[in-house]
């Protein structure tokens, strides 16, 4: 080989030839390449350009990273692909730590490295069930946890008591029908009420709010007829949905008052408190301009003009209907108050205890409370036909 360092380079590598050497030693070389440089944030390809020039005549093939028709096909750094590997592992890493639907977070240490660990059969609705286990603190837990009705022995009696209490049927003659104590279907009431009121909320919010409204009372009692108490109900004029209601205790009037009073003591009238309580609750779900229609009750006008001072308010004469029809046959002819008599007909008849001639009472009125909260969201929900979603809400989605 000629001694002459500048005849014998490389092509491939110009920057350094062979090292030249005497005859009889061993030769040794040194090769160098040029590295792409670290990209810039935001930016996927370094922007050093690449030396022409190929050191074999291989197949071409193009390198992961390396964009299609961009310069000569070349491994790219090593410290790029190592940021990126790590980079994406970081990025699944997040995603496992904020927990998923299917391996959610333990309930008691609340890690996030729950593992599946088999599956069991339920017996009380025939499902199996996935069985998880926290890596951090060994115990188990199944997607059963999370869910309101853990721990219940019968969730198959939900929906079955929700349709039977809110389809004018006793607790006694539930409990007998399905086959269950009367003391399950208390419970099974408890809780329904707990989970009605949340679905409500949502329903109200959902198709609110409501611009036209209308307010009327009904009459019920407690224990005895010489124990009466007052529902308060607000329903929307065009869906006849129940927006909400109130109860409260309230003196015996007419013949049977001085039999109250010596059986049971004198009664405080607690409505009006009430009614006042019921038109703050309901203050999201109705607009602070809408129009409302009542009956002729003194206190009407006052109370909703201190709750509501922009709202509009018509009262009309109450008269009372014939047992064969609502509004067609009352000597006023036309009904303005059609829809609210309605609904408070419909609640009389579809409420076992709220029924003018039956045995079955109310013993407390935090039990005709939840009663009522599971027949008012079984009312919107099911009795009526579905209104269509306000345009506010149809707006506030679509910005989401």
């Amino acid at each position: 080989m000629p001694l002459n360092v500048a005849t014998s380079a490389v092509r491939s590598y110009r920057t350094l030839s062979p090292l030249p050497a005497h005859r009889g030693v061993l030769r040794r070389s040194a090769l160098c390449c040029t590295f792409r440089r670290l990209t810039p944030p935001r930016g996927y390809l370094a922007l050093c350009p690449v030396e022409p020039g190929l050191s074999s005549t291989a197949k071409l093939q193009r390198w992961p990273g390396q964009l299609r028709g961009y310069g000569n096909p070349i491994h790219p750094n090593w410290l790029t692909w190592v940021l990126v590997v790590f980079l994406e592992y970081s990025f699944n890493l997040t995603l496992k730590l904020k927990g998923s639907r299917m391996n959610p977070l333990c309930p008691r240490c609340g890690a996030s490295g729950s593992v599946k660990h088999g599956r069991f059969h339920r017996f009380d609705d025939a499902q199996s069930i996935q069985r998880y286990r926290c890596s951090e603190c060994g115990k188990t837990h199944s997607s059963a946890t999370h869910t309101p009705t853990y721990r219940q022995k019968r969730r198959r009696l939900n929906r079955l008591i929700e349709m039977d209490i809110s389809s004018s049927t006793a607790q006694r003659r539930i409990a007998i029908k399905h086959g269950c104590n009367r003391k399950t279907v208390a419970r099974k009431v408890v809780f329904l009420a707990a989970q009605a009121r949340e679905k409500s909320d949502k329903w109200l919010r959902q198709y609110g709010p409501f611009d036209s409204v209308q307010w009327d009372e009904l009459i019920t009692f407690e224990h005895s007829r010489l124990k009466p108490l007052s529902v308060a109900v607000m329903s929307c004029t065009r869906t006849r949905c129940i927006i909400g209601f109130g109860i409260a205790q309230i003196p015996a009037s007419g013949q049977i008052a001085k039999r109250s009073v010596e059986k049971y003591g004198k009664r405080r009238n607690l409505s009006g408190p009430m009614r006042k309580r019921v038109l703050e609750s309901v203050r999201d779900y109705v607009s602070p301009k809408a129009a409302i229609t009542m009956d002729e009750h003194p206190r009407y006008a006052g109370e909703i003009k201190e709750v509501y001072p922009g709202m509009s308010q018509t009262q009309h004469k109450s008269v009372r209907g014939s047992l064969t029809g609502q509004g067609e046959l009352k000597r006023t002819g036309f009904d303005p108050l059609f829809n609210i008599n309605h609904t408070l007909a419909m609640m009389r008849d579809n409420v076992k205890r709220l029924t003018r001639r039956t045995w079955c009472t109310t013993k407390e009125v935090h039990m005709l409370d939840d009663v009522l909260a599971v027949y008012m969201h079984y009312h919107n929900s099911t009795l009526i036909p579905q209104p269509e979603p306000s345009l506010q809400n149809q707006s506030d989605s679509d910005n989401t």
